[in-house]
């Protein structure tokens, strides 16, 4: 008994997946998202990173966690909140023009 689309193989066909390849830009100012849609895009055709994807993912977050702290310190400084003097320290290092992470400029 034999089904409609039944063959008398074992094998199944081969399954032909598309290969899509596109180029995509995205434009925008800073801090509008533009890297969450790439990650999200990577995520829904499980892409893994690659070693600097993860690289650029790092520095980001080195430069972003400095730009906060030298963000804080210069509203402790305005609203003149007392700083010990570890604190004082940090916050002149961070407040110095020549501030980079790598080869990128710390500015806040």
């Amino acid at each position: 008994m034999g089904g409609f689309c039944s063959s008398n193989d074992d094998n199944p066909p081969p399954i032909v997946e598309p290969e899509l390849k596109f180029k995509l830009l995205l434009l925008g100012p800073g801090e509008s998202g533009k890297s969450t849609v790439l990650k999200q895009l990577k995520s829904i055709y499980n892409v893994a990173p690659n070693e600097h994807d993860l690289d650029e993912c790092k520095k980001a977050l080195h430069q972003n966690t400095l730009e906060c702290m030298k963000v804080l310190c210069d509203a402790a400084e305005r609203f003149k909140y007392g700083l010990g003097d570890e604190d004082r320290k940090t916050a002149k290092w961070l407040q110095d023009e020549d501030v980079q992470y790598g080869d990128t400029a710390i500015t806040a």
